[in-house]
């Protein structure tokens, strides 16, 4: 007899500003073009969990200087349960110290814009394994404009997903 799998979804896990009630924080408001901002470190629960992952990235930027085909660019910065994080701008919400931070990072993808004007959400999705115990987020900013000022404008989502498996 054969079984059927069926995708369970559980809480999202929020990386955003604290205005939209964060899990992690993560202050992307009026990031520069140019910089990189990481989020604050999640640390999974001890209790079994998840470890693949829908996410959504998603930001508004400022038309000034916008281009069609410009990038934000999405990283994934995790610790092992031995320590070991992948670069050392520290595990709270702060603007990323350097591009050379990002070399040993897991790029997840990129948001492209694909239209100059202030009122679009810009949004790129995905999914990722993650097996490490602890995760940040980092955003960098390579267009030539901020991001609005408006904190809900602007985060990362991930989705565990779980495979149920079913007699038929």
């Amino acid at each position: 007899m054969t079984s059927k799998a069926y995708f369970l979804s559980e809480t999202e896990i929020k990386f955003v500003d604290t205005g939209s009630t964060p899990n992690a924080l993560f202050t992307c408001t009026s990031l520069a073009a140019a910089a990189g901002q990481q989020s604050a470190q999640y640390v999974f629960p001890s209790s079994p969990r998840a470890y693949e992952y829908n996410w959504t990235a998603f930001c508004k930027v400022t038309v000034t200087t916008l281009a069609v085909g410009e990038t934000v660019d999405v990283y994934l910065k995790t610790e092992g349960t031995s320590g070991h994080i992948l670069n050392d701008d520290g595990l709270t919400d702060a603007l990323l110290s350097s591009t050379d931070k990002l070399n040993n990072l897991q790029y997840l993808g990129s948001i492209v814009i694909d239209e100059v004007s202030a009122t679009v959400e810009f949004v790129k999705k995905g999914r990722v394994v993650i097996k490490d115990p602890k995760v940040q987020v980092v955003f960098v900013n390579n267009t030539g404009a901020p991001f609005t000022a408006t904190a809900a404008d602007h985060g990362f989502i991930l989705e565990p997903t779980v495979i149920q498996g079913q007699a038929t």
